[in-house]
């Protein structure tokens, strides 16, 4: 099996290596050593197959503020190193073999620059490309290079990489590549896709479609994690592209250096399947944040789908050292408890980095995907996390409610703000909510003003929660009425439309001063087709989403909820008898057995104008949902008909035979109208009821319908 699986991907590589020249890919990092003198460090990554690696390399030093210098790199005595991912036991043309092979020459030199300068480039152009190559046009030169702001960080070193590129890639599958960049000073890092070079710092043309920031041909979008540098693909195709990953250093908010990694990268079929970790890819996943003097714990752990493949990991644990302790758990499936002993060295508003590597055992050539994990270390002075503008640990539909309540209040800016999900200091405003919530946690962007922008902290956060433990805000409850769900009926079919809205209070008992709301509206997902239903505040009467009333809704569409908020932000209170909200539900057109679908209120919380916590009964509502594929005749309900619908003077109901009795009830269940008789069609006075909804209780033999309608004169 093994010797045809090595056949197999032999026949695969050939048409991409047959037409191999060297230059697979290139990185450049510097180290300061003193004064304008650096170590600088160039990878070469050369194909085997094609001519041999340079005896020395030539950097170009170049800025804005002196005259362009070269320097000599030499091969460093322990070059070439094989980064190729092929099984021990497996030859590959570095060593004489067929398997493709792929060697890093590192090429080392000292520098001294004349002085210092905002904009030094270190680079080196090598001849040449793979003709190869899918995403780029062919025999191009390639161009790498470094850059250094020493007039403003003169003591900068680049960042570094700590893992080897992946050459070969799969078809059909989700890829995840990093490059594992770490930095020595502690500098926030920023990762994106750019641009392949050429020779003179000339941009690559790329072939249609391809472009830097989308280099292959992909199934799903090509998504790049700022923070982490996870980049993540789905190939469609066999391929050969270029792939530059690019690497920013920031030192209080200024560029200080820039490096990139330009790199080939094979795509193949295979019948292997990567390995992955249980934790991916979600970037909420690769995030992790301690307090100082804390011990963070989490585990981390690799799958595969071949049932006969073993996993590994590695870790590089970069600049927590010694405080970070790992404990392999090995087996088939390898699993890996990463213990931080934080203290306050580790304190930095900078993410820490792991960067981890999880490869199969699959022959000749294994698969494997790298990821970075950001460990965040506070010192919990650091308290305001962007998003949880409450403060009770977590960011989520709540958050909104005290933006409404501290709308334009303004305090003091965060120094460094940003929307990570990290805790950031901030001093204290000089007002508090009746919580006793300091308005500087609902600043949620840092920008000194409480308003709509905040919101977006939260839509990037939510559902996040944080280790800070403090004790939950309480309020004073105050029970002021109903809150209800009132679908326009109480019986529908494949491909109907109803409304289900959302009332507080009544025409009898109001909800008096009401300033926000949040809840949960729950649903079954499987029978509401979410392409054509829709959930809004229009016509509310606690406000205008146009003019004034902060609202904010998240639907997940597979577990079947909406989080709904709105909220005002005048800072008056609202009386209410009626509707807040509508949610257009239109049913799906395959239901294949009659059903009932539950609507339900959770989670409810209100507030007046002066935060104060307000309560209600909640009554739900459900619609009986009818098959269209069984060919059972639907319930006799939905065949009788009330009219007009709000009524003024009258209600007529038709559409069953002998009718023999009907009972008006209100929404306590009092009856409140009641006629005894035997009709096929009847017209019931509405005109001494008072307006609001009502409920039809119509009696024909043992059966008994109800149907809901609205008064109003």
């Amino acid at each position: 099996m093994k010797k045809s699986i090595y056949l197999f991907l032999i026949t695969l590589l050939v048409p991409f290596l047959v037409r191999a020249s060297h230059a697979m890919g290139g990185e450049i990092n510097y180290t300061w050593i003193s004064g304008n003198t650096y170590s600088v460090s160039y990878n070469f990554y050369r194909d085997c197959m094609g001519i041999s690696a340079p005896t020395m390399e030539t950097i170009n030093c170049s800025s804005s503020c002196y005259t362009p210098l070269t320097f000599t790199l030499l091969p460093d005595s322990n070059a070439p190193h094989q980064i190729a991912n092929v099984c021990s036991g497996f030859s590959t043309t570095c060593n004489g073999g067929t398997l493709n092979g792929i060697e890093r020459w590192v090429y080392t030199g000292i520098v001294t620059l004349p002085g210092s300068c905002s904009d030094w480039k270190f680079s080196v152009t090598e001849c040449c490309r793979n003709t190869s190559i899918t995403n780029l046009s062919p025999g191009l030169a390639a161009y790498f290079s470094a850059m250094l702001n020493n007039d403003t960080a003169q003591f900068n070193s680049s960042v570094q990489f700590s893992s080897d590129p992946i050459p070969y890639l799969y078809v059909g599958t989700l890829n995840t590549v990093n490059v594992g960049a770490f930095d020595p000073d502690n500098d926030s890092l920023v990762i994106s896709l750019v641009n392949a070079m050429s020779g003179n710092n000339q941009a690559c043309t790329y072939s249609t479609p391809f472009s830097g920031a989308s280099p292959v041909s992909s199934s799903t979008p090509i998504t790049v994690d700022a923070h982490t540098g996870n980049i993540s693909f789905t190939p469609t195709q066999p391929e050969v592209d270029v792939i530059v990953i690019q690497v920013d250093e920031y030192r209080n908010g200024i560029l200080v250096g820039s490096s990139t990694r330009d790199f080939q990268f094979t795509i193949i079929n295979s019948p292997n399947h990567l390995p992955y970790l249980f934790n991916g890819p979600a970037p909420s996943s690769f995030v992790r944040t301690a307090c100082a003097g804390d011990t963070l714990n989490f585990l981390i752990s690799s799958a595969d789908i071949d049932a006969t493949d073993s996993t590994s990991i590695t870790i590089s644990a970069d600049d927590l050292g010694s405080v970070a302790s790992l404990f392999h758990f090995g087996g088939q499936r390898d699993s890996v408890m990463v213990q931080i002993i934080t203290d306050g060295t580790l304190t930095s508003p900078v993410a820490h980095r792991l960067n981890v590597t999880v490869k199969d055992n699959h022959c000749p050539y294994f698969g494997s995907q790298s990821y970075t994990y950001l460990v965040y270390v506070n010192g919990c002075s650091a308290d305001v996390w962007p998003g949880d503008a409450n403060n009770d640990l977590s960011c989520n539909l709540y958050d909104i409610l005290p933006i409404g309540l501290g709308f334009n209040a303004t305090g003091s800016t965060r120094a460094n703000a940003s929307l990570n999900w990290v805790a950031q200091p901030s001093a204290d405003w000089t007002s508090s909510f009746i919580s006793g919530v300091n308005y500087k946690f609902t600043d949620c962007d840092g920008n000194g003003t409480i308003d709509y922008t905040d919101t977006v902290a939260i839509a990037q956060n939510y559902n996040f929660t944080h280790p800070v433990r403090l004790s939950n805000p309480t309020n004073n409850i105050n029970t002021v009425g109903n809150m209800y769900l009132i679908s326009s009926t109480d019986t529908s079919g494949p491909s109907g439309q109803l409304s289900v809205r959302v009332n507080l209070g009544d025409a009898t008992n109001p909800a008096t001063r009401i300033y926000g709301i949040a809840f949960r509206l729950s649903f079954n997902p499987n029978i509401i087709d979410a392409a054509t239903s829709a959930f809004r505040f229009s016509n509310s009467q606690l406000g205008d989403p146009s003019n004034g009333l902060l609202t904010f809704t998240r639907t997940d569409w597979v577990n079947g909820y909406i989080d709904a908020v709105a909220v005002r932000t005048d800072h008056t209170d609202q009386n209410i008898d009626s509707t807040i909200a509508v949610f257009d539900v239109v049913i799906v057109d395959n239901v294949s057995a009659r059903t009932v679908l539950q609507f339900n209120l959770e989670g409810v919380r209100a507030i007046d104008a002066s935060g104060m916590a307000k309560y209600f009964s909640i009554i739900n509502d459900s619609v009986s949902v009818a098959s269209g594929t069984t060919g059972i005749k639907a319930p006799i309900a939905n065949e009788v008909s009330t009219y007009p619908n709000p009524a003024n003077r009258y209600l007529k109901i038709s559409g069953v035979a002998n009718m023999s009795r009907i009972i008006i009830r209100d929404l306590n269940g009092k009856a409140v109208l009641s006629t005894t008789a035997v009709w096929s069609e009847a017209a019931i006075s509405t005109e001494q009821l008072a307006e609001g909804i009502y409920m039809a209780e119509i009696y024909s033999g043992n059966t008994v319908i109800r149907k809901r309608f609205n008064v109003v004169h």
